[in-house]
């Protein structure tokens, strides 16, 4: 299996590592992060596979989440063309 990991923009470091893809601890890793860094943007990472190791450089990025500037919540960050569109955490 491969490690996910947090990705602070802000701190330019990962925040937190996961041995394996768990829903909850991620999201709870999210939350407790931006709800102390309000202004920080973190990327949701793994690690390729060991056949993929060829073909990639670095993590494989999955999600980018922050903080919604509108209503303050905590959001996934989706970018279609020139816009930026902001889905609530669940």
């Amino acid at each position: 299996m491969s490690k996910h990991l947090l990705f602070s923009q802000d701190l330019e470091q990962p925040v937190q590592w996961f041995d394996k893809f768990d829903k909850e601890s991620i999201k709870d890793g999210i939350i407790k992060h931006l709800t102390a860094n309000p202004s920080d943007c973190i990327e949701h990472c793994k690690e390729p596979l060991k056949n993929d190791l060829n073909r990639f450089y670095g993590y494989i990025l999955i999600n980018f989440y922050g903080v919604n500037p509108n209503n303050h919540k905590i959001s996934r960050i989706v970018r279609k063309g020139n816009r930026t569109y902001y889905k609530q955490l669940n």
